[in-house]
């Protein structure tokens, strides 16, 4: 994985999470052939965040951030967001 991961358009500046605490990424599968690709990232946990985007995710009730990729003979995406009210919905 990456040591960053980049998210831009949840608060006015983008964050930038460095912790393994902060990300999860894992995938099931090999290149060329059926792939699973998940990242989950709980920006709350990253020692960087500001108070100021701390506030933007929490007054825009975002928790988490879940980011699902499946490959087989095409690709298909879905990205959902987790409140502080533990409901997903989608961004």
């Amino acid at each position: 994985m990456a040591n960053e991961t980049r998210i831009t358009g949840l608060t006015s500046t983008p964050i930038v999470l460095h912790s393994a605490g902060s990300q999860t990424y894992v995938v099931f599968g090999r290149e060329g052939h059926e792939a699973i690709q998940e990242l989950i990232c709980e920006p709350e946990m990253e020692p960087g965040l500001t108070n100021d985007q701390r506030k933007q995710l929490q007054d825009a009730n975002i928790r988490l951030i879940y980011f699902y990729r499946f490959r087989f003979s095409g690709v298909m995406e879905k990205t959902l967001l987790l409140g502080f009210d533990d409901l997903f919905r989608e961004p």
